[in-house]
């Protein structure tokens, strides 16, 4: 039987007539299978393109609408995928994302685990000559500080990477976006059923604005989520060199 979960999804926004804010679509799931996240995110899309009527989903643009996407399981792995339909409805009614996860025993993903930030995002993609390249990579810390502001500097060195100041070069080139978070969870440092510091326990969610989503419907591009797990390892320094490639220097 797949494994039980607890999984939300809320499409919400604030009535343009009355100011009040409101649920316009909810779907919730207890079953854990491939592809159910993704799955659901449509289902609300769904429901919310009937709550919109003849207007379709550019008629919620005016909703000020959010997602939020919430999932409670344990020994799950929630790594998803977007694909570009899914990414255009995002940006038809101009919603941003909020992915709020609680795993507990998530097993290891595929991601480097000497990683020292909590959260990186690359933009890959597939050229002529070549198999899936990475274009652009960015770290908090490398000339940003919050996440939105990481994700708008990689979307900036990408715009740069064809010297137009556009994506719609991507568009024959399946851009991928890949966002990857840390997962970390330390039972041994539980106090009454709490973890007394934040360094303990890492949740790997993540929040993507409108722009984004603007920005990869515009590359017809797809979006990646890949958590990865282990501590914090704070003896490796990354550096990225002029190309692109990642560098690992043990500090000593």
């Amino acid at each position: 039987m797949p494994p039980y979960i607890k999984l939300t999804v809320e499409l919400a926004g604030t009535d343009p007539t009355s100011s009040v804010d409101m649920t316009i679509a909810l779907v919730t799931v207890d079953r854990w299978q491939e592809g159910i996240i993704p799955a659901s995110i449509n289902a609300a899309f769904d429901r919310a393109y009937v709550f919109a009527g003849t207007g379709g989903l550019k008629a919620l643009r005016r909703w000020d609408v959010h997602m939020l996407v919430g999932l409670y399981a344990r020994g799950i792995n929630p790594a998803f995928f977007l694909d570009e339909v899914t990414i255009h409805r995002f940006s038809q009614c101009r919603s941003t994302l909020d992915f709020d996860p609680y795993i507990h025993e998530m097993p290891a993903g595929d991601s480097d685990t000497t990683e020292e930030n909590d959260f990186i995002v690359r933009l890959s993609a597939v050229e002529p000559w070549s198999l899936r390249t990475t274009i652009a990579t960015q770290r908090p810390g490398e000339n940003s500080g919050s996440d939105d502001v990481c994700i708008r500097q990689l979307f900036i060195k990408a715009l740069n990477y064809h010297g137009d100041n556009s994506l719609q070069k991507f568009r024959e080139k399946q851009l991928m976006f890949t966002l990857n978070a840390r997962y970390h969870e330390d039972e041994t440092q539980l106090v009454e059923g709490c973890y007394a510091s934040d360094e303990d326990y890492i949740r790997p969610g993540f929040h993507l604005n409108r722009d984004v989503f603007i920005r990869l419907h515009a590359a017809r591009a797809r979006f990646h989520y890949c958590p990865f797990g282990t501590a914090r390892c704070r003896n490796v320094e990354y550096k990225t060199s002029p190309h692109g490639e990642e560098n690992g220097h043990h500090l000593h």
